[in-house]
């Protein structure tokens, strides 16, 4: 346990070394200066080669990573190439079916349609030879001949069944006066105006014969 401590703690320094060597500020870059300088003193081996070092293992452990990942992705590819090619080799079985089995239908109904044609052109030749026996037993039809004489009129009939009622006629049940012009006019029972009783000539006829005494 102690050696992978010392191990994690030596990368985690030569990690922050590289970030001190690489940075931008310049504070930083003179920081590392003097931390190399100080291990020098000690007689310590130089962190650049050990860096060199552990930069050499981790690229490398890159492209084995980069070689696996590379590898995957080939399978993965190559898988589904595989399985592309077999739903579509699948569909392209289904559709060359299905074409198969629209084309069974077509040459069917073109049978069909032939059939029935035939059909009909012997039906309409049996009916034409029917025709034609038919008119030889007969004959032509001939002119429409004379008339002939009326015959006698027949016997009556019996007499048929008893119609509705007929509706119950209107009567004078009012008069009104129209005295002005010597009139008057009658109203019936179902309220309509009917017959005017005019009074005048009367009247004339009366005054001219007792005028006339």
């Amino acid at each position: 346990m102690a050696k992978v401590n010392d191990h994690t703690a030596r990368i985690r320094r030569e990690l922050h070394e590289f970030n001190l060597a690489n940075s931008e500020c310049p504070v930083d870059r003179l920081r590392h200066a003097r931390e190399v300088e100080e291990r020098q003193k000690r007689d310590e081996q130089p962190v650049t080669h050990a860096w060199d070092i552990r930069m050499t293992a981790i690229e490398r452990r890159l492209a084995e990573i980069a070689l696996s990942g590379a590898r995957r992705v080939a399978t993965l590819r190559d898988a589904m190439a595989d399985f592309c090619a077999a739903e579509l080799a699948s569909r392209d079985a289904e559709i060359d079916a299905l074409k198969k089995h629209v084309a069974d239908l077509e040459r069917l109904i073109e049978q069909k349609t032939a059939v029935d044609q035939q059909v009909s052109e012997i039906a309409k030749r049996l009916d034409a030879q029917q025709l034609a026996r038919d008119v030889a037993k007969r004959g032509q039809k001939g002119k429409q001949g004379e008339r002939g004489a009326r015959g006698e009129r027949g016997a009556t009939g019996a007499r048929g069944p008893a119609g509705k009622p007929a509706p119950d006629r209107p009567v004078v049940t009012a008069w009104k006066h129209d005295i002005e012009r010597y009139r008057a006019i009658g109203y019936l029972s179902n309220g309509q105006p009917g017959p005017v009783l005019d009074l005048h000539p009367f009247f004339l006829r009366f005054l001219a014969e007792v005028g006339g005494s």
